[in-house]
């Protein structure tokens, strides 16, 4: 079983390889995904997944390989899965049908027939690249192309995480089919020198023919395909999400087949995650405890040290102190066996067999037998006058020795008075609690009206500033009293707490409130007037030095920070927008947008400039958006007989191959309007006009415009006194009015509808 291997020049060049060193499917394939990473062997800006076939470098050049095979060039009906949707396009070049299985196989047919759309793109509206067709009864497929995630040289595969090549090729008939051929392209570093049996089952499609980047393999012995569904491989989810499915199952019941369905996972068994299996039996056969080992021990590193002596697939589950806690497959003897003399740092391991505990899975409690804690009603409310400086544990005693129920008990200090809840009536508190006594003095008590029980309710989300926070509503208040409003100056360092001091010191009222304190300047207001406060911080001083005041007006109104507004902005009459961005700026002084995407990790908007720069075009601006990998362009008028696109086209960045189309839409917050240059400043890119409106204006309306142009015309000519001269903007604003109001009526005169083309609109533009 020698596969046959077409080499060329290039395979001579070092290729990192990728070894299988777990048993478990997913462990493996996250693995790869990291090691595809790590080697920059991927073409895409994210890192591989498990659940999605990797777009691996150099799959252009595998796929032109897989092209000019006999087999390829001599079929008729070529079946493309996703995975590898690189070959679709040469499919059709070749005048070949191209087949491509259902999505999710949600239809009644697996397979379908896929053209080039040619459908224009509408407004907006992004179209697909291929139309589906439904496929004719009868048609025979002669090659089948899949992706795969490993594959050795004899021919098995393992594909991504739930993939359903398995099912289409069993549910699509392609068993009874014995001339197809199954190609698979993948990197040089996915061909591995054998797939364990554990990762390969009979569901799994093998492979004739593996094409590479730098070469193809042929598999001379043909392996078994799958014929027959295994059901103990099918979920429920996978019974309802693939409705076809159930007819199938039913005749292999009929049949007598097994037909049941895979077990999930036993709940609450996750704390043993990796010692069972999808259906919850136990996949270890040990446990067992190392001691001596290094403090400083890595698990990696005791991981790489067992894959030398015990089988793959062991866990470890504990690593501190110097102890490890393993599980292994193999028995407990079988481990001591291989592990005798087991050293470490040339330091023996003490080794110890543990048994092994697994906790059953808890049964879920009956809402019914769920007894809630309620809180006790409470039935009278006291006061207690003169607590004086005793604490509330003092208080809860003498109660207690008075075999009294309390709930809620608080004492206020600043006026020595505390608040009980009990739970008897007012009359039995009254006979219990008589005559007590708290430290040396004897407690004065009355009894209080017990409000009515307030209903908990969910917060309204609608709610006034004074409900939702009531200390900001009580600062309100306070700073309306305030009467005057000071500004200190020269304070040093002084801090908040010294200067309330320093003016409590001056027999200020108290009550008044320091707003701002800051580089040795505060702002202080009060609630004595500005003349009497001037009097009393008259000679006020700090550390003898002297501090200047000032009175500066009190203010109702809050007074907020601003935020920047454009100049464009300005002119619409906005406020409050943020500040314009370059890109803002260059697409409102009328330059062409154009959208780069599929950039490269880690680039530069210098290397960008550089690429456009190879193309003979100069670009005014680049916005690069880092981590959605595409970038923004803009560039200066050019002669009219130069098309930008055609000399973008098949841009490269870094050695990739970008996609350029026309910018979809203005940046944020750009000035849209008189500030925006309608026409196009490139040939061949199609601006979005703004739309006219087109008013129907009676006769009389349009001759008092004309009326009342003419006397501002006539009132413009006469000679004006300074008083009521207007500044230059304010001219400019009455001749822009003037303009438009000229259109207006010219407009209406002619009462013409104005057809303007609409753009189409591309992937990314107009």
């Amino acid at each position: 079983m020698s596969p046959i291997a077409e080499k060329t020049p290039e395979a001579t060049a070092t290729i990192p390889q990728f070894k299988i060193s777990d048993t478990n499917n997913l462990a493996v394939l996250k693995k790869l995904c990291t090691f595809l990473t790590h080697h920059a062997l991927v073409t895409t800006t994210r890192p591989p997944l498990p659940t999605r076939y990797p777009q691996f470098l150099g799959a252009e050049k595998a796929s032109i390989r897989a092209a000019v095979l006999d087999e390829f060039r001599a079929a008729k009906v070529v079946l493309v899965s996703p995975g590898v949707a690189v070959l679709s396009d040469t499919v059709l070049q070749q005048g070949k049908t191209l087949v491509s299985p259902t999505p999710g196989l949600r239809e009644e047919k697996v397979f379908q027939k896929l053209i080039k759309n040619e459908k224009e793109p509408a407004e907006g509206i992004r179209e697909p690249k291929y139309t589906r067709l439904e496929l004719a009864e009868g048609v025979k497929i002669d090659v089948l192309v899949v992706g795969s995630m490993l594959v050795d040289k004899l021919g098995r595969r393992v594909g991504k995480k739930r993939e359903q090549v398995g099912l289409e090729f069993v549910l699509g008939g392609l068993s009874a089919q014995k001339k197809l051929v199954v190609i698979t392209l993948v990197h040089d570093c996915q061909v591995v020198d054998e797939v364990p049996e554990s990762l390969f089952s009979s569901m799994d499609v093998p492979v004739d023919i593996i094409v590479t980047p730098t070469k193809v393999i042929r598999v001379k012995d043909r392996l078994s395909r799958p014929n027959s569904i295994l059901w103990n491989k099918v979920t429920e989810i996978m019974m309802e999400n693939i409705p076809m499915l159930e007819s199938v199952r039913n005749k292999d019941k009929e049949a007598g087949k097994d037909v049941e369905l895979a077990i999930s996972a036993v709940e609450g068994l996750k704390k043993d995650a990796g010692l069972r299996n999808s259906a919850g039996e136990m996949v270890m056969g040990c446990k067992m405890k190392f001691q001596s080992l290094p403090r400083d021990l890595k698990y990696s590193e005791l991981r790489e040290v067992l894959k030398v002596k015990v089988e793959p697939g062991f866990k470890i589950g504990v690593l501190k102190f110097g102890m490890a806690v393993a599980y292994f497959k193999e028995s407990s003897s079988e481990v001591i066996e291989k592990l005798k003399g087991f050293t470490i740092e040339d330091k023996k391991v003490e080794m110890e067999e543990m048994e092994i505990i697994l906790k059953e899975a808890k049964e879920a409690k009956n809402p019914e037998e769920v007894v809630r804690r309620q809180k006790v009603e409470m039935k009278s409310k006291f006061k207690f006058v003169n607590v004086g400086d005793a604490k509330s544990v003092d208080l809860k005693k003498a109660l207690i020795d008075r075999n009294v129920h309390f709930g809620f008990l608080k004492i206020f200090k600043n006026s020595g008075v505390a608040i009980v809840l009990f739970q008897e009536d007012g009359a039995e508190v009254k006979e219990k609690i008589n005559g007590l006594i708290l430290g040396e003095n004897k407690l004065e008590f009355e009894e209080l009206e017990l409000g009515e029980k307030r209903q908990r309710s969910s917060p309204s989300p609608k709610r006034s500033r004074e409900t939702r926070s009531p200390k900001k509503a009580s600062k309100e208040l306070k700073l309306k009293e305030m009467k005057s409003k000071f500004k200190f100056r020269n304070l040093g360092r002084v801090k908040v707490s010294a200067l309330k001091e320093i003016l409590r010191d001056c027999k200020v009222e108290p009550g008044f409130v320091v707003v701002y304190m800051k580089f040795g300047v505060a702002i202080v207001m009060f609630k004595e007037m500005s003349k009497e406060m001037a009097m009393k911080l008259k000679g006020l001083k700090v550390a003898e030095s002297k501090i200047e005041f000032e009175e500066i007006e009190l203010e109702s109104k809050r007074i907020t920070r601003s935020k920047k507004v454009s100049e464009s902005d300005k002119k619409q009459g906005r406020s409050g927008s943020r500040k314009r961005t370059l890109s803002q700026k260059f697409f409102e002084k009328g330059l062409a947008g154009i959208f780069i995407g599929s950039l490269p990790r880690d680039v530069t908007a210098a290397e960008i400039k550089e690429a456009v720069g190879k193309k003979h075009v100069d670009a005014a601006h680049i916005e690069l958006i880092g981590r959605k990998g595409f970038a923004f362009a803009y560039f200066d008028k050019k002669p009219e007989d130069e098309d930008l696109l055609k000399k973008l086209k098949d841009l490269k960045v870094k050695e990739r191959v970008c996609k350029v189309e026309v910018m979809r839409s203005p940046p944020r917050n750009s000035g849209s309007g008189d500030d925006v240059v309608t026409e196009p400043k490139v040939k061949g890119i199609v601006a979005k006009e703004k739309r006219t409106n087109v008013e129907r204006t009676s006769p009389t309306s349009q001759d008092e415009k004309v009326r009342s142009k003419k006397t501002s015309s006539s009132g413009d000519e006469k000679p004006r006194s300074k008083k009521t001269s207007s500044s230059e903007g304010e001219e400019q604003a009455k001749r822009n009015k003037e303009s438009r109001s000229k259109s207006d009526i010219s407009l209406g005169k002619e009462k013409t509808t104005v057809n303007k083309a609409r753009p189409v609109k591309t992937a990314r533009g107009t």
